[in-house]
């Protein structure tokens, strides 16, 4: 990793670019490692920009996080990030994939141009999100996966390459106040089959780019 917090470590890490690492990301948070994490450029990664989970925790603010291989944030297993205003962007599959008990709060974030959906939630994530542009991806917004759920409130959902948001059957997320427009398809579809298979989260981004 670029850049590894662990063990209720609580870095302030401000101004950096932070790219082209091997591992899991190029910043990862988990055993309760708490970083503060501002106005960073994370491009260029070997997998995820930014990963958060095994109780991984951590504040990102104005950063921008780019150009994935895997997903631009991928929160697991009880991680419970809180983001606001990042831009994240460009990536190879999915800017944000939230799975396995994830959490978090993340607001006011600009998710754009991937190249399968702006969100992927799967298998009982809770994460919240408030105030996101989910713009211009490839294929859906947002897509819930099989027993995913999450909260989303005030996203603005538009210009997707397929549905703006597409819920597997034996979903159950919660949308209020978003704006849902101009997507090529559906601007919600509700209850499409999809096995609940377990899988792993690099299987799980290859299925929904084929999806």
């Amino acid at each position: 990793c670029g850049v590894q917090v662990k063990d209720r470590g609580f870095p302030r890490i401000y101004d950096n670019q932070i790219h082209h690492n091997k591992g899991n990301a190029n910043l990862e948070s988990h055993s309760r490692g708490r970083p503060k994490v501002s106005r960073n450029k994370i491009f260029s990664s070997q997998k995820n920009g930014v990963l958060v989970h095994k109780k991984g925790r951590g504040v990102f603010k104005n950063n921008a996080i780019s150009e994935s291989t895997l997903a631009g944030l991928e929160i697991a297993t009880e991680g419970l990030p809180t983001m606001h205003n990042n831009d994240i962007n460009s990536g190879a599959t999915a800017g944000i994939f939230a799975h396995d008990r994830a959490r978090g709060r993340l607001s006011a974030l600009k998710i754009e141009g991937n190249a399968t959906c702006g969100i992927i939630v799967a298998s009982d994530a809770w994460t919240k999100f408030g105030a996101c542009q989910v713009y211009m991806n490839a294929k859906q917004g947002v897509m819930v996966m099989a027993k995913g759920n999450g909260y989303f409130s005030g996203c603005e959902v538009r210009g997707n390459g397929r549905e703006g948001m597409y819920c597997c059957s034996g979903t159950g997320p919660i949308f209020t106040a978003n704006e849902v427009t101009e997507n090529a398809l559906s601007g919600i579809m509700v209850g499409q089959p999809r096995k609940p298979e377990n899988v792993g989260p690099e299987e799980a981004q290859r299925r929904a780019q084929e999806a």
